[in-house]
């Protein structure tokens, strides 16, 4: 059988404080913690906003004024998505 899976935080009257991550994130609320400690340590900063286009809050991460991850909450999980422009590609790999 199929398990579905649908993005969480799609009202927008809700903002995705730290209780509202722990009920969605579960045992996994720890990971995303570490997780922002290390944009912290890297100069990274981080929001939630809430987004028409997608109808869900998405977590930006920027350094300076440069958008590095999006990021969405599903139950029990993050998802991340990063862009990486083509001229950096080679030295990533």
């Amino acid at each position: 059988m199929e398990t579905v899976n649908n993005i969480e935080l799609s009202d927008e009257s809700i903002y995705p404080d730290e209780n509202v991550l722990k009920g969605v994130l579960g045992r996994s609320y720890q990971s995303y913690c570490a997780l922002l400690g290390l944009f912290d340590r890297n100069d990274m900063t981080y929001e939630w906003r809430y987004y028409m286009d997608g109808k869900a809050w998405l977590c930006k991460v920027q350094k300076k004024k440069r958008t590095i991850v999006w990021m969405s909450a599903w139950r029990g999980f993050m998802k991340a998505a990063i862009y990486v422009p083509e001229r950096h590609l080679e030295s990533i790999y």
